[in-house]
């Protein structure tokens, strides 16, 4: 292992991903969250990389993570992302759990918004990671969640805020966008103008959040594919032929979870968190729902089939339940009794079992 020692489990792992990498001459680029690297990890590791290259590694790099003592508890692979899920249940660490995202580059759906050749000329190292100025890294953020989910999240405003008057807007984001960076612009600066009353909660995001106008959002979108078929229709009909295996995957070959619990609704509600801290599965499908009889009991499990044919955790609480409704629960399952029923006072080693499991 090259560059910077560290103190935890996690950190050796960071390092270790990081070294492989840069000795593969594997091109990768941070964007955000990486001031504390590498020993402070503060959610899940976002790298954008030409995807192809690690898939060709792939192999190679499992067993980097694998001698360190991790396991790979669930791995997703998609045209536009690999997801790689590592759980170590004695961890010297205070998390035991790490998650890395290596996005395809700078696309939505295998459609580029920014050329990644041209980002990552403007990287540097930051205690040996490759990393972006903070005002180019924060306006790839807002558009990946733009372009992905179109909305962003609370915790942003003031990084983004402090980066919209950058030149980077308009010297990357215009060049490759035209028309759609200035409004893009324009809508990021009443984000970062939200008071405090004014976010938007929605269930299945666990944190407030400013919404794109939904107009503006499918435009730009319609937009982006026309002018990457313009500029490619070979790329374009590729990733046409992408989206539609994925589709098709997630149909026959489904990367969601049911979990049976029995546990208060807080409880409930803190596991549902726990898991989309870490994006353990697909956030936007997970969900908690309570089983109980008649409609509300059939509508239970419609709502976790959505979820699990969607790659999203339902968590399906038994707490208040009828004993028949239970019994059908568990025993569709294979189970004597609710995977979870308590979750003391470490929530996150409950959330390593339940994954290791």
């Amino acid at each position: 292992m090259t560059g910077l020692q560290s103190r935890s489990d996690e950190s050796d792992l960071l390092v270790a991903v990081r070294d492989f990498l840069t000795v593969n001459g594997v091109p990768y680029v941070l964007v955000r969250n990486y001031e504390g690297y590498p020993d402070c990890l503060t959610g899940d590791v976002d790298l954008y990389v030409p995807l192809e290259q690690v898939v060709e590694r792939l192999e190679s790099l499992r067993k980097v993570i694998e001698e360190l003592g991790w396991v790979l508890a669930h791995q997703v692979l998609r045209p536009w992302v690999l997801v790689m899920q590592a759980i170590k249940v004695e961890s010297k660490g205070d998390r035991g759990i790490l998650v890395f995202e290596f996005f395809d580059r700078f696309q939505w759906l295998g459609f580029e918004y920014l050329a990644f050749d041209t980002v990552v000329r403007h990287t540097s190292l930051y205690n040996g990671f490759a990393t972006l100025p903070p005002a180019v890294g924060y306006m790839i953020t807002v558009c990946h969640y733009f372009f992905w989910v179109g909305f962003l999240p609370s915790k942003y405003r003031r990084a983004i805020a402090q980066s919209l008057d950058d030149p980077s807007w308009s010297d990357l984001l215009s060049a490759h966008l035209g028309w759609i960076a200035p409004s893009l612009h324009r809508h990021t600066r009443n984000y970062a103008k939200v008071r405090d009353d004014q976010w938007t909660v929605e269930d299945g995001i666990p944190e407030p959040i400013f919404r794109y106008p939904r107009g503006f959002w499918m435009l730009a979108r319609a937009v982006l594919v026309a002018k990457a078929c313009w500029r490619s229709p070979i790329q374009c009909a590729r990733s046409m032929v992408g989206i539609a295996g994925a589709a098709y995957d997630d149909v026959m070959r489904p990367q969601g979870r049911i979990l049976a619990v029995d546990l208060s609704d807080e409880g409930a509600k803190q596991l549902l968190f726990q898991f989309k801290k870490y994006h353990l599965y697909k956030n936007s499908a997970s969900r908690v729902v309570n089983a109980r009889s008649g409609r509300r009991g059939l509508w239970a499990l419609i709502a976790a089939g959505i979820s699990w044919a969607r790659g999203g955790l339902c968590i399906l609480n038994l707490r208040d339940s009828p004993s028949l409704v239970r019994a059908l629960v568990l025993r569709g399952k294979g189970l004597d009794r609710p995977e979870v029923t308590s979750l003391n006072d470490k929530p996150e080693r409950v959330l390593k079992e339940i994954v290791r499991s």
